[in-house]
């Protein structure tokens, strides 16, 4: 039976993972990396690159290059390039594309099945689009569930802290483009969700954004001279500020230089400046309290308090900034467990997840809520409910009206949102009732049902009157792509492939072969996997063996073997020493413990073992 695999589709970065011998284990890319940039460049030769090299090209092709694209999906957005039309749907296809065929690389054999992650705001359409990105990357999409609730899930599974019983865990995810809170409670394989909130237009990059425009406003400042139109010069700007967020999360000072940024009559022209944390605090203070509102909402909407949290998870790498810590801190009460922690997170629990959804996974149940209440307008132009938000998933309900209180409309209009007025709120679609008998007076019954998957993609039927006159949508029917249009995808994006996976091979530098840089990665992969089955055996638990030598075996099937030999001498080139202990062997130095090993792929160091010296 074929593995299905786990993704996090993210914003601006993509992660895949799999279940190898009962452990989640990060899938690496050809480059070594365990994520992917969701970046896609279209080259004037027609070429087609994702991840890395995209990423490389995003300054001299820029007008080329999409990025981001994941906050278009549920839209009718789209791009023209070379005469060609390119939605949402298609360019995160390109990026699934991309890590189905790393973890095709990585596992030997052909993927067809995926478990694919997204926020935990993410509304019915934005979900039928995620469905459909997978249908046009060849992958059948097993389900598709919240980021938080599968971070918990990892979490759950992987570490015994969390394996006491009543665990109640506030998870909060704060990646590059979004922003997913969830309160689930953890206990004997269950892990039910209380509660989702999130803000999907609050990520990394709204703080990089604020950067962005601090450095165009001191540049204007200085030279007189606005880059907000110049293309490249944004491209730069953008990168630099990222660059100068991550710094400053653990300094307190970052200096910004880039040359020849702008040119004026006298010549180039360089943007160099230092932004402090404290600017950096101010300039981003806003964002900092739209994180807080739905941290608070998603507690109060579990009906619990701050005090009857147990944990509190911290997933995303926006996570790393010392002030949104510091924020959960203070309005928790509790010390989060950091980001670094959990690497990889949210594509593990997808992993585990898929497993169990095909059966090679016991004893886990996992229970998803809907992100949003959903109804339809009646009379007054009034939101009448019939799905609560916070609903278990999936859920089905039907609820009967007359007709005079659709005042004579000819639809039904479906509506997703909170707010009292249909106005207020986001229209899905419109179940027509065109075709109804015209002899049917004001106190028709007029039965609406909704049908809400496991995906959180929603059905809608209307039955009018006894003579049962009915009509039924998908309530995504106004974004969906027809049948014809995902045909028409999927081979446009089959014959790209191959184009793009020759431009990716050879972007690898100082690699001889992609096979040589698959095993290297996968091997590095394996390494957090391999790292927390020794832990647990030196602590005892033997069971652990199995696991290990399993992880082990496919470490050397792809040429790998481990450092860990003590009495050696010492070689700087695959030890890392700790400590110096001075001994009898004279001027030679000489291993005399293995604190960590370490692994090698072939003739490369993977990673050096850590050692303590003797001499």
């Amino acid at each position: 039976m074929s593995k299905a695999i786990g993704i996090d589709l993210g914003t601006t970065r993509s992660v895949a993972a799999v279940l190898e011998a009962g452990k989640p284990v990060l899938i690496p890319n050809p480059a070594g990396s365990c994520s992917t940039p969701s970046v896609v460049s279209f080259a004037s030769d027609g070429q087609v690159v994702i991840g890395e090299a995209a990423e490389r090209q995003a300054i001299t092709n820029p007008d080329r290059t999409l990025r981001s694209t994941k906050r278009h999906l549920g839209t009718n957005w789209s791009t023209g390039i070379d005469g060609a039309v390119y939605v949402s749907q298609e360019v995160a296809a390109r990026v699934l594309i991309e890590l189905k065929h790393d973890a095709e690389a990585y596992l030997g054999e052909p993927v067809h099945q995926a478990l694919i992650a997204v926020p935990a705001s993410f509304n019915s359409a934005q979900r039928t689009a995620v469905e459909e990105a997978g249908m046009i990357a060849g992958l059948e999409v097993l389900r598709i569930i919240s980021e938080p609730v599968l971070a918990a899930l990892a979490v759950g599974v992987e570490f015994a802290e969390f394996h006491d019983p009543g665990q109640t865990v506030l998870v909060v995810d704060l990646g590059g483009g979004s922003l997913s809170v969830a309160v689930v409670e953890i206990g004997d394989g269950v892990f039910e969700v209380k509660a989702v909130d999130g803000d999907l237009e609050l990520g990394g990059g709204e703080w990089d954004h604020c950067i962005m425009e601090w450095m165009i406003a001191m540049f204007k400042g200085t030279h007189g001279i606005d880059m907000s139109e110049d293309f490249t010069a944004i491209e730069r700007l953008r990168e630099a500020a990222e660059k100068a967020k991550i710094n400053l999360s653990d300094a307190h000072q970052a200096q910004i230089r880039l040359a020849s940024i702008a040119v004026s009559e006298s010549g180039p022209l360089h943007l160099d400046e230092i932004l402090t944390r404290a600017k950096f605090h101010e300039l981003t203070f806003n964002l900092l309290e739209r994180c807080k509102h739905p941290v608070e909402q998603v507690v109060k909407d579990s009906g619990l308090s701050m005090s009857n949290l147990d944990q509190v998870l911290m997933i995303g790498g926006s996570t790393r900034m010392p002030a949104v810590e510091e924020l959960l801190r203070t309005t928790t009460g509790k010390v989060p467990h950091e980001a670094s922690f959990l690497e990889g997170a949210v594509a593990k629990g997808a992993a585990i997840q898929a497993a169990v959804l095909k059966g090679s996974a016991k004893d886990i149940l996992l229970l998803d809520v809907t992100g949003h209440s959903l109804g339809i307008e009646t009379k007054g132009g009034v939101m009448t409910k019939l799905i609560e938000r916070n609903a278990t998933l999936p859920h089905r309900t039907t609820k009967s009206f007359l007709l005079s209180d659709f005042h004579g409309a000819s639809e039904v209009v479906v509506l997703e949102g909170d707010r009292a007025f249909a106005r207020y709120n986001q229209t899905l679609a419109a179940v027509p009732l065109a075709r109804l008998p015209t002899n049917l007076d004001g106190e028709t019954s007029v039965e609406v049902t909704f049908d809400l998957d496991a995906n959180g993609i929603l059905n809608v039927a209307v039955n009018v009157g006894a003579e049962g006159v009915s009509q039924s949508v998908n309530a995504t029917s106004q974004v969906c792509l027809s049948g014809d249009e995902l045909h028409r995808m999927r081979a446009k994006a089959i014959a790209q492939t191959g184009q793009q996976r020759r431009v990716e091979a050879h972007s690898i530098k100082g690699t001889p072969s992609l096979g040589e840089a698959t095993s290297f990665g996968i091997i590095l992969g394996l390494l957090p996997a391999l790292d927390v089955c020794e832990l647990a055996m030196a602590r005892g638990e033997h069971d652990q063996e199995s696991t290990f030598n399993d992880l082990l075996g496919v470490v050397e099937r792809h040429g790998g073997s481990r450092i860990n030999e003590a009495g050696v001498p010492f070689d700087p080139t695959i030890h890392e020493a700790v400590d110096y202990t001075p001994g009898q062997h004279g001027e030679q130095e000489i291993v005399a413990e293995i604190l960590r090993p370490g692994y090698k792929c072939g003739d490369r160091l993977v990673r050096a073992a850590l050692v303590r010296v003797s001499g």
